[in-house]
This record gives C-alpha cells, sequence and structure tokens, in this order.
C-alpha cells in the first residue's frame, strides 16, 4: 500500500507538468529529453521510498523497539521469595547480536516433535521486516519448499489454500532467487508503461 501511494502521488505531481520549448525542436531532441524526464522521474520516486523505509527501520533500530514476536529482546520474569523479579537477554543470530546489529538473520527453522525443517531463502532476525528485506523469491518456485511450509500450516486457512508455486516459465525483470529487499526498492512493478507522442507535442 505505501509503495501504491508513493507511486500514485508521484504520478500526480509528473502529470500535471508541462513540456514547454522555446522553438520547436525536432522529434529525435524530443525523444531522448522525454526519456530524461522519464528516468528521472522513475529514480525520484524510488529514492524517496527508500528513504521512508530507511527512516522507519532507522528509528526502530536505534530505538531498539522490543518486537512482539521476541526476535530481539526476550523479557521474562522468575519468581524469588515471592517477588515476579523481571530480566531480560538479547538474542543473537549466528554469533550476530541484535543490540550492534538489527540485521542480524538466521535460516528459519520450522520444528514439530520428531521433524525439523529449514527453509532455504526465507530468514529470521532481530526485527520481521529487515529478516523479510533480506529473503528471497526461491522457496515460492519450488513446489517441495512450498509443501514443506503448508505441512506446518492449517490446511483450512485461506493462506493454506491460496499458496501456490510461482510461475517460472512466465517473463520478468527479476530472478527467480530475487532478495524481496531488491523487489521492494523497484517498488514492485515489473515494468513501465512509456508512451510519449511528437506528435501530440504541437497540441
Amino acid at each position: 500500500q505505501s509503495a501504491n501511494e508513493t507511486i500514485s502521488n508521484g504520478l500526480t505531481q509528473f502529470y500535471s507538468s508541462d513540456y514547454i520549448t522555446s522553438e520547436v525542436i525536432l522529434e529525435n531532441e524530443f525523444n531522448n529529453e522525454i526519456l530524461s524526464y522519464i528516468e528521472l522521474f522513475q529514480t525520484n520516486i524510488q529514492n524517496t521510498f527508500e528513504g521512508q523505509w530507511n527512516l522507519l527501520q532507522s528509528i526502530i533500530s536505534n530505538n531498539q523497539i522490543i518486537s512482539v514476536r521476541k526476535t530481539d529482546f526476550i523479557l521474562n520474569g522468575m519468581l524469588f521469595n515471592n517477588t515476579l523479579l523481571p530480566y531480560s537477554y538479547i538474542k543473537s543470530y549466528n554469533n550476530c547480536h541484535c543490540a550492534t546489529d538489527s540485521t542480524c538473520h538466521e535460516i528459519v527453522r520450522l520444528c514439530i516433535p520428531n521433524r525439523e525443517d529449514f527453509i532455504n531463502g526465507i530468514f529470521i532476525g532481530c526485527y520481521m521486516v529487515d529478516s523479510l528485506l533480506l529473503s528471497t523469491t526461491e522457496c515460492f518456485y519450488n513446489q517441495t519448499c512450498l509443501d514443506t511450509i503448508k505441512f506446518y500450516m492449517f490446511n483450512s486457512s485461506q493462506t493454506y489454500q491460496n499458496l501456490n508455486i510461482l510461475n517460472q516459465s512466465q517473463s520478468s525483470q527479476y530472478k527467480t532467487n530475487e532478495t524481496i529487499g531488491t523487489i521492494l526498492k523497484n517498488l514492485f512493478i515489473e515494468n513501465w508503461n512509456e508512451f510519449y507522442s511528437y506528435e501530440n507535442y504541437y497540441n
């Protein structure tokens, strides 16, 4: 939703701009200038969105906000002489400590008694968002990997029903093992549909 709002606001501003020249220019020059404007627009809108995300992540990590999923800090308590004494400890992943690096992560491990599975390309770490951005899409192109995830889900849930393998044969600018962070940086856009007309330049 945030990406859609950024794109929508950017397009509104872009469409409100007029292209005016002091004298008539050739079609080749017109095309080159319009392409430059479009590339500048795309770069600016991506930088705006990335800046918003970086600000949000820095606020969370710099203030060491405790995750509701207890992925960065563990808060607990113990009884001593009928008094509840709170205590906490900082979590670490692969010898990386959340107190000093909010991007610490490791491969997701799913388990039940007598079974344990590691999900390639999907990470868990100090903060869910950081871990998600570091994760890749490779599992969603692999039926065996998806079946492993679905094994731990309620088969009556809507998510279970909708979780299907992605089509590798479908053309895409993204690799099958692309990071979610890369896709997010591109605002989930597969490609831009550019339309401009030299003839309309005279209208």
